[in-house]
């Protein structure tokens, strides 16, 4: 069960022509782990830049997340509707 909960903020840099500002979309994700420490331990690990240790951590996080909601979906039995009740 997703423990540690976060709001997801990605802004674009470049203007969007014709739109008189900067693209945003934020969402909220829930996972398992803490992300703050995988990014940490990634950047102990790999010696990497805080910055690719970022993404590489936010990326297999999100997509763990979503790949095992929808395996455990896949899982699930269906239920067949009839009208013949």
């Amino acid at each position: 069960m997703p423990e540690h909960h976060y709001r997801i903020t990605v802004d674009k840099l470049e203007p969007t022509a014709g739109e008189g500002g900067l693209e945003s979309l934020s969402f909220f994700a829930s996972t398992s782990h803490d992300i703050f420490a995988a990014i940490s331990a990634l950047r102990g690990r790999f010696d990497c830049s805080t910055c690719h240790a970022t993404k590489v951590a936010l990326g297999l996080s999100l997509m763990n997340e979503v790949l095992g909601a929808h395996r455990d979906r896949a899982q699930q039995p269906q239920l067949a509707v009839s009208g013949d009740a």
